[in-house]
């Protein structure tokens, strides 16, 4: 075996010596490559170690593929439970589907409808009646009897002067002469009457003007 010499002295050295004995040279220079040599060697994986990298990833893939078996079965599970909650519509009857619609609208024709009674008009009695001849506001107060006899009075509501009136009643209409209080025949009142309204046209004789008019029992 050839024994080891300084570079700069020539004395002999060991390889565990960093400074010479002799001189004192740096020796770590000259030993570094031969431990960094050793030291980079490695042995060769023996089978036992690939065996165990296998087992590890043999065991992953069961994890990864458990987990995903789980949330398939979650959640088929939670779809299976939410369609059973789900009420289902209730399906139309056979005989419903093929009726006619002529059924249909026979039963909307046939429906009953409550209509209110009218109120009843008394034709006969006395009667209040306030409007106006023309522009003239005016009360009316007149009887009708059964027989068809009307009397009564009427006065313009600005003036306070008192008339007399009578007349007739048939089918609906209403003739009434207009007298003053000295007897003389002044007007004529005509027209139609509901019950509630009598209203038509008023002819004075003394000016030979005709107006219409209008009264309603208040």
């Amino acid at each position: 075996m050839n024994q080891l010499q300084c570079p700069q002295c020539g004395n002999p050295i060991t390889p565990s010596d960093q400074l010479c004995p002799t001189c004192g040279q740096d020796l770590t220079n000259i030993f570094a490559p031969k431990q960094n040599l050793d030291a980079g060697k490695t042995m060769p994986p023996s089978f036992p170690q690939k065996l165990g990298n296998a087992n590890t990833t043999n065991t992953m893939l069961f994890v990864i593929i458990a987990v995903l078996a789980t949330i398939i079965l979650m959640g088929g599970a939670f779809w299976l439970w939410n369609h059973m909650q789900t009420p289902k519509e209730p399906q139309p009857a056979a005989e419903k589907q093929q009726t006619p619609p002529e059924t249909v609208y026979v039963q909307q024709e046939t429906k009953t409808i409550v209509v209110p009674a009218k109120k009843t008009v008394a034709l006969y009695g006395n009667k209040t009646l306030y409007g106006a001849i023309g522009k003239y506001s005016i009360r009316m107060d007149i009887n009708i009897s059964p027989d068809g006899t009307v009397e009564g009075t009427y006065t313009y509501l600005k003036q306070g002067n008192w008339l007399r009136i009578y007349g007739t009643y048939e089918k609906g209409r209403i003739s009434l002469e207009e007298f003053t209080p000295k007897g003389n025949n002044t007007g004529n009142f005509f027209g139609s009457y509901n019950g509630i309204t009598f209203e038509g046209t008023f002819h004075n004789y003394q000016h030979n003007t005709t107006y219409s008019f209008s009264v309603t029992e208040q």
